[in-house]
């Protein structure tokens, strides 16, 4: 019985810039994973499930898509409000916050339907200069 639930692993090696990976086992240690590898399951397990939480759903949703950008990067500005306005219906509320010289974070609170949200997000993640995207949608 134990074989037939046991899960099969794969062993693979990787290569990330050191500072990834020290910031890795930074927060790996502080939540307590004591295997480097679960930490590394962990975040893939979340990736996909991000990755899902955009796809195929349908309906009324409602949530925010917070990312964060390089403000000085040519035409971004211009480029976010242009998308903004475009995508107004959905938009209840945005909030703007600079996080150095460089770059911001941006939170916009949307509500509608599930496809016309993703487009939104879709369409951010699409613009030069936005570095990280996540939308999280209930």
């Amino acid at each position: 019985m134990w074989s037939a639930l046991a899960k099969r692993y794969e062993r693979i090696s990787m290569t990330l810039p050191s500072d990834l990976l020290n910031q890795l086992d930074e927060v790996s240690k502080s939540i307590g994973y004591k295997k480097r590898s679960k930490a590394i399951r962990d975040s893939i397990n979340a990736f996909i499930s991000d990755y899902k939480s955009l796809r195929g759903e349908k309906g009324k949703r409602a949530g925010t898509i917070t990312f964060i950008y390089e403000h000085e990067m040519p035409k971004i500005s211009d480029l976010l409000t242009d998308v903004q306005h475009e995508f107004s219906k959905l938009i209840d509320a945005s909030l703007h916050i600079h996080l150095n010289e460089a770059r911001c974070l941006e939170v916009l609170a949307v509500r509608g339907e599930f496809q016309d949200i993703r487009k939104l997000a879709e369409t951010l993640m699409s613009l030069k200069g936005v570095e990280t995207l996540k939308a999280t949608l209930i």
